[in-house]
């Protein structure tokens, strides 16, 4: 592999001078799995954890690679597996709010060039939902490109595409079709060696076939399941970044929704119009009389998969809102214990002052 066709650049050949001279090669984080990390480099396909310094060190999600990263790896001849050193600066990276652990957010994708934000022409694209992508993907320093699919199936694109350019500000907008190869060349200068893109998009889109179709292999790492790739005892790592035919490499990252925080009202305003009329306020839509969103999906109004999208979503939203919630009672609980350790000092120097 070279690196230039990873993305490796003039800027960080000159980064990664001083760790050269400590006989360190560099490589780019393509995926990892409990703590193992898949390393491409010009040595080929490695497999690597970090230092132990680099894990004493860490002081949140951040401190340890992401798929996209590049990295300084110390390899002993002949060896497969690798050490991870150090991370270089990072030039944009995406970030994602999760709902559970200690840390409200992650790193996604790091050092991407062009973030395709796909969206589906034979669905009702939300606006907000589109201005809410774009505002996350210029806060990660990557360029937005939206990239609508299923063109085959919209009978007018272009009046589709006029609404999205009221919030798109002169943004590239590409209407395009797998099936029919529709617009695909529109997307060949955002994919040149060197570039990295990231694409981006919610279920149901066509996110993978139209990955699959960019990378032009559905298996890229050419791995059958249950195989592993060195033949020993390291487990499978799942490939997320992906060398493309014409240089570049694309990042098949999280799903665009769980980018954004919950916000059904924005996100599901039919379910929730729905809702709306059920006859109790406090309605499960399970097996509640005059319950209006079960009337709609045995109509067929609503559809069902839909359905249990936003049934999911609003469980998203009610652990997030709980962890939320338990991280600012924690903080309270800390700063009360502070300012009581505090007052305890300031009784004791009193009373040791008045006994002197």
């Amino acid at each position: 592999m070279l690196l230039s066709t990873l993305g490796w650049n003039p800027n960080s050949a000159r980064y990664f001078q001083q760790y050269r001279k400590q006989g360190l090669i560099p490589a780019r984080v393509a995926g990892e799995h409990k703590h193992v990390y898949l390393l491409y480099s010009e040595r080929g396909e490695l497999c690597g954890q970090v230092s132990g310094r680099i894990r004493h060190n860490a002081r949140s999600p951040h401190d340890f690679p992401a798929v996209g990263d590049w990295v300084a790896l110390q390899l002993q001849p002949g060896q497969t597996q690798a050490t991870i050193q150090t991370i270089l600066p990072r030039a944009s990276r995406l970030v994602r709010q999760v709902s559970s652990g200690r840390f409200p957010e992650r790193i996604v994708a790091a050092n991407v060039d062009t973030v395709f934000l796909v969206h589906s022409l034979d669905q009702n694209v939300n606006l907000r939902r589109v201005e809410q992508c774009l505002t996350l993907a210029w806060e990660s320093g990557a360029n937005p490109v939206i990239v609508l699919s299923k063109a085959d199936l919209c009978p007018n694109v272009q009046a589709r595409v006029a609404d999205i350019e009221t919030v798109a500000f002169g943004l590239p907008i590409h209407p395009i079709s797998t099936l029919t190869n529709q617009g695909m060349d529109q997307l060949r200068p955002y994919l040149g060696s060197g570039q990295t893109v990231a694409c981006l998009g919610p279920t149901g889109v066509g996110k993978s076939t139209l990955i699959q179709k960019l990378v032009g292999n559905p298996a890229p790492t050419g791995e059958t399941p249950g195989e592993n790739r060195n033949g020993g005892d390291q487990p499978i790592i799942p490939c997320q970044l992906f060398p493309l035919p014409d240089g570049g490499v694309l990042i098949d990252s999280s799903d665009l929704r769980a980018l954004l925080s919950a916000d059904q009202e924005e996100t599901f305003e039919d379910v929730e119009a729905l809702a709306a009329m059920c006859r109790f306020r406090d309605c499960t839509h399970q097996r509640e009389p005059g319950c209006a969103v079960r009337r709609a999906l045995e109509d067929g109004q609503l559809n069902y998969a839909r359905f249990k999208s936003y049934l999911r979503h609003h469980r998203e939203a009610q652990t997030l809102g709980v962890e939320q919630d338990d991280r600012r009672n924690e903080r309270r609980r800390e700063a009360e214990k502070l300012k009581q350790e505090r007052l305890i000092r300031t009784s004791r120097r009193m009373k040791e002052q008045d006994a002197e």
